[in-house]
Order: C-alpha cells, then structure tokens, then sequence
C-alpha cells in the first residue's frame, strides 16, 4: 500500500496483467476517492498523473508541466529473502542482508527531484485534503496541508 504496486509492478488500480509486465501508461481517474490506491501512496504522490493539473490553481501545474518534473526511476531488490510454502507473501522480518538498489535520471535536479519532494511529497494536501507525507520519502511534520 505504500509504494502504490503489487509484488511484481501492477498498479493497485489494475486488477490483473496481460503477463507483458507492470502497466506503466495509465491514470487514476477509475480511482478518483483513493480506494484502489491511496492518496498518500509513493507511486501517487510522486507520480501523479494528471492529478496536480486538476488542482492547478494551488499547485502551479499544468498537465504538460506535470510530466516535465517526472523522473525515470529504476528499483532493483537485492539480497536472498526466505518464503514461506503456505503463505503468498515474503517473511516479514528479514534480518540482514536485503535492500533495494533504487536510481532516479533526470535532467534537472531542481526541477525533478528537488520540485517532486518539495511539492509533492512532503505536501501533506497533495493528491487529496489530508492525505498526509509520502510514506517512503516524505519528510516534515505530519497532518493537514
């Protein structure tokens, strides 16, 4: 729920894949309450597609602008996870040697990244009323933007 995907890159909002890999040319506007995917969800906050636009009056952004200060961004997992035969899911307690190599490619700096977290992550109004920081890498205080 954090990040905004399933285990293997679908997007909450889709219910299943064609098995060509993770949808990555889609909007939420088959989600506009957060149902699917929550507001405050990494993947919405710094990707927002076509949501800042609808709040362009406070945010600044025009559709074409939004898309300017997204970045490429690659993760990588790294390290060997236990799985348990009965369960869907990994152990949740791995206890060393696991992580994630993340990459973001920008052009800009300042208009990618440092916009992306400054208007959009640590925004706690930002995609929705009170939908508090990025929950990966939204820093400052938490509650009503």
């Amino acid at each position: 729920m954090a990040v905004g995907r399933f285990e293997d890159g679908t997007p909450f909002i889709m219910q299943q894949t064609d098995g060509l890999g993770p949808a990555n040319d889609f909007n939420d506007n088959s989600d506009p309450k957060g149902a699917m995917c929550p507001f405050r969800s990494h993947i919405r906050k710094t990707n927002p597609r076509g949501e800042s636009a609808v709040k362009r009056a406070q945010f600044g952004v025009t559709v074409a602008s939004e898309r300017g200060h997204i970045m490429a961004r690659r993760g990588i997992t790294h390290g060997e996870r236990t799985q348990d035969a009965d369960k869907q899911f990994l152990d949740l307690v791995p206890t060393k040697d696991v992580g994630l190599l993340f990459m973001a490619y920008m052009s800009s700096i300042e208009n990618q990244f440092e916009f992306t977290q400054a208007t959009w992550a640590n925004n706690t109004g930002f995609v929705a009323p009170n939908s508090g920081l990025d929950p990966v890498l939204g820093q400052g205080k938490q509650g009503a933007g």
